[in-house]
């Protein structure tokens, strides 16, 4: 009688080996999703902010918030819209706006606002 040496991997230890791998590449395809989702908020914060410095420096030099409107770059991002209301009650005298813009990564995502009391509503990251 002859032994025969195998060498290799048998049939079922690769099948599992190719399970192992697929749920690992299933998990980290959703975390980076997750990801990317956080790092697009944080664009349109960073954006908020950009407003916000903007608004509050015209008005330094005592123009009404309603005037230094006019003058702030307010469009379209690449995932949301920015808008500046002003004159709303409780909210200090200004509103800024980031809304997700329809058919973008970010479309079922809520509406960033910050006021001229520092009030943040939405989902905003950290």
């Amino acid at each position: 009688m002859t032994t025969r040496n195998s060498r290799g991997f048998t049939l079922v230890e690769l099948l599992i080996a190719l399970a192992v791998v697929a749920i690992l590449a299933g998990l980290s395809g959703y975390s980076y999703d997750q990801y990317q989702t956080q790092q697009r908020r944080m664009e349109a914060v960073e954006r908020l902010h950009a407003l916000q410095r903007d608004l509050n420096q015209c008005m330094a030099d005592g123009t009404s918030a309603a005037n230094c409107v006019g003058g702030l770059n307010t469009g379209n991002g690449d995932d949301y819209g920015f808008q500046v209301t002003t004159g709303q009650g409780g909210d200090g005298g200004w509103t800024i706006t980031a809304s997700p813009l329809q058919g973008s990564a970010q479309a079922g995502d809520g509406s960033l606002t910050l006021n001229a009391l520092g009030q943040r509503t939405g989902p905003w990251p950290g």
